[in-house]
């Protein structure tokens, strides 16, 4: 997250608006495809792989890898027949280009596996020494290569990251990548297998970005630069409490008190950052602030009731029971769709409406969530009559 918000700090200091548009417009679009090539292998693996061993099942990691791979095509195809019969337009004619590559090259993202063994910090230190490589090369060359320069770094990353997982699958579990039929077929049969993992995971992590879809079509520049940004800081949020909360309720127990305490501090936490938002909004975006003010007061509270949320689903429905929270999260993904289909006709089609909508989307998700634990408290198991 906080890669991607120095990147878009460069941009709008150096970028004039049509160049903002392209993109802001070409990071949206990026970031579905992301999700699709992401598929819900994460959740998968999590179910499937166990954490700290020693031998590793070698058909899921071929399911995985090959699932991902065949999907990256997909997605390259796709996006390629949308550039082709000019779905999306861009400033930019060498966009198209720029998009391609990186959708591509996203479906090699290995943190699934990372997570899956318990050993995401095997990934930092490789992952961090790109991403400075990165915003480096950005910063340096940013006026001279301009808006594509991202989207191809991005694709750098992820092909690197994926080297670097073969690399840990051969060095620590024999393990080596064999591209045949069956296991292209294996990696066919892994995506059917894996679709209602995906609509959770569309759930997990689409739950601003599935509002964009509208702006793109819809909405002004300036609305798609600022939507890019409020996305960039929700999503990346999001993946930190994924990855705060999730080893957590994997690992230990932790009581509803707990729970509680730890919500209340960091209700105290974001209520300090609320007041503190004109500040900051005016010290990082001064061409902006005037625009960003309100809404980044109104996305803090957002991500107090986001972490709330994501807490009280681990509590009442995650931990061993994973099927059962995909379940949940599908269903509560259909309420949000539905009312993305409300807003886009009944509302104006702005960044700040999307965000109060989210606001209430969450404390729904909360309710929801604690009707049911309480409705299932009260239910009593009928006493079985002895036999005499």
């Amino acid at each position: 997250m906080v890669g991607n918000l120095i990147i878009l700090y460069f941009c709008l200091d150096n970028f004039e608006l049509n160049l903002l548009e392209d993109f802001s417009k070409g990071f949206l679009i990026f970031q579905y495809f992301f999700l699709i090539n992401e598929w819900g292998f994460n959740l998968y693996a999590l179910e499937n792989i166990k954490p700290n061993i020693k031998k590793i099942n070698i058909q899921v990691i071929n399911e995985i890898i090959f699932s991902k791979i065949l999907i990256g095509m997909a997605c390259f195809l796709l996006i390629s027949l949308l550039l082709f019969f000019d779905i999306f337009s861009f400033n930019n004619s060498y966009m198209p280009f720029f998009l391609t590559f990186i959708i591509f090259s996203s479906a090699l993202n290995p943190l699934w596996f990372f997570q899956a063994i318990g050993k995401i910090e095997l990934l930092n230190s490789p992952y961090l020494f790109l991403r400075l490589a990165q915003i480096i090369i950005f910063y340096m060359f940013i006026n001279i290569l301009g808006v594509g320069l991202f989207f191809i770094l991005q694709g750098i990353i992820f092909i690197s990251l994926f080297l670097f997982n073969l690399h840990t699958l051969k060095h620590q579990y024999g393990y080596t990548m064999k591209i045949n039929l069956s296991n292209c077929l294996l990696g066919l049969s892994g995506i059917n297998k894996m679709k209602f993992y995906f609509l959770s995971n569309v759930h997990n992590h689409l739950n601003l970005t599935l509002w964009g879809i509208v702006l793109l079509v819809t909405s002004s520049p300036i609305q798609i630069i600022i939507f890019n940004l409020v996305d960039t800081i929700y999503r990346g949020i999001n993946a930190i409490y994924q990855s705060i909360i999730e080893p957590i309720f994997r690992e230990f127990e932790l009581s509803l008190k707990n729970s509680i305490y730890a919500t209340t501090f960091l209700a105290i936490f974001f209520i300090l950052i609320y007041y503190s938002m004109p500040f900051l909004t005016n010290l990082f975006f001064p061409k902006y602030s005037n625009d960003l003010i309100d809404i980044f007061k109104l996305l803090s509270i957002v991500l107090a009731t986001l972490f709330i949320s994501k807490v009280f689903t681990y509590l009442y429905l995650g931990k061993n029971n994973i099927k059962l929270m995909n379940r949940f999260n599908i269903q509560f993904l259909f309420i949000e769709i539905i009312l993305v289909f409300a807003w886009f006709l009944f509302m104006q089609n702005n960044v700040k409406e999307i965000i109060i909508l989210l606001f209430f989307l969450n404390l729904g998700k909360i309710f929801l969530l604690t009707l049911g634990k309480l409705f299932t408290k009260n239910i009593k198991t009928p006493k079985t009559p002895k036999i005499s």
